[in-house]
């Protein structure tokens, strides 16, 4: 299975994904926006979600790419703000993979939700 996302994210327009999440990260305004890119970038690869699903998002408001980085931005925005109320003892990223994609939900059947946090976590690391 993991030959086969990577054969699908080997073959996205980087340079095009990229030069978005750039300009949606900038709206980004948290402790970690010199990694909102990245993170972006990352959840984009874990995702990797065709046409009007490229991050994920399951709203039908969010159909194109931009409107797919705005949503998966501000919805990191949230639960920073949301986990930056807590007493931090959870992992921001965990407590994010909760949100985002969490385990055991009906819209999930195939479980690959198990994998997302690693698969982000994973594909950060690349990004260093």
């Amino acid at each position: 299975m993991f030959g086969a996302c990577l054969f699908l994210l080997l073959a996205l327009p980087v340079h095009e994904e990229t030069a978005i999440a750039e300009a949606v990260a900038e709206n980004v305004r948290t402790e970690l926006q010199a990694d909102g890119v990245k993170l972006l970038r990352a959840i984009r690869r874990a995702e990797a979600g065709g046409t009007g699903r490229e991050f994920g998002i399951m709203n039908a408001k969010a159909k194109t790419l931009r409107q797919q980085a705005g949503w998966c931005a501000a919805t990191f925005q949230k639960n920073w703000d949301r986990w930056s109320a807590t007493d931090r003892a959870v992992p921001f990223l965990v407590f994010f993979a909760g949100r985002y994609a969490p385990e055991g939900v009906a819209n999930d059947p195939d479980r690959l939700n198990q994998y997302w946090l690693s698969n982000v976590i994973i594909f950060l690391e690349e990004q260093r």
